[in-house]
């Protein structure tokens, strides 16, 4: 009688490649999330107190939405938006507009070191949080951190892991590295393309491994 193996499973690795290509091939425009940066920008300046006059960094820019809408909305301020993905940037350029208090450069933010300060450092949308490994996230609150004028703003949006942890079903809660057939089984889905909603219940898992 013959005996078969039991079939394994191969995680796929982290791959920085595949992460500039993801970034740069988002849909930012078009997702109904990133519509809103001028609204958002007027909250954030209600906690920061005042973007008149100040220099501003957008850590983690994308293709500039926040940026943008700084430079437009407040022409006395200097804006640096900073990204990971040379395609983000170049879109970032593309529209510009004749803005002259606005630069976008091309930038890694774990290990990234202006000459300057700035009195308003924004880190939005899960920037901290994209790396697997913990210590490229805490490099990127480090240089978040030295960015910062001693007085100045720092505001990070991160991942609200309560929430998403109490939306979960149940069964998508589980140790991902000793059985990553889980990950293999999740049903294929468009939400994110058609939405940019990637917190859909059925569609994510929380790694046990990782709290």
């Amino acid at each position: 009688m013959e005996h078969r193996s039991k079939p394994t499973v191969e995680s796929i690795g982290f791959s920085e490649d595949r992460l500039k290509d993801a970034y740069g091939r988002m849909d930012m425009e078009n997702h109904p999330w990133a519509r809103h940066a001028s609204k958002e920008i007027e909250s954030l300046e209600s906690l920061c107190s005042t973007f008149i006059g100040k220099r501003i960094m957008d850590a983690g820019c994308g293709r500039g939405r926040h940026s943008l809408s700084i430079a437009k909305k407040y022409p006395s301020s200097s804006i640096l938006g900073v990204d990971y993905s040379e395609a983000n940037i170049s879109s970032a350029l593309s529209k510009k507009d004749g803005l002259s208090n606005v630069e976008f450069e091309v930038s890694d933010l774990r290990d990234y070191r202006p000459d300057r300060t700035f009195d308003i450092v924004l880190c939005l949308y899960d920037v901290i949080g994209s790396f697997p490994d913990d210590s490229d996230n805490e490099a990127i609150v480090e240089t978040l951190a030295s960015c910062c004028e001693i007085g100045g703003y720092l505001a990070v949006s991160v991942m609200n892991m309560e929430l998403t942890r109490h939306l979960a079903h149940p069964s998508n809660i589980c140790d991902v590295e000793s059985d990553p057939k889980v990950l293999f089984d999740l049903p294929p889905g468009d939400v994110m393309h058609k939405s940019g909603d990637i917190f859909d219940p059925d569609l994510y898992l929380i790694d046990t491994t990782r709290l």
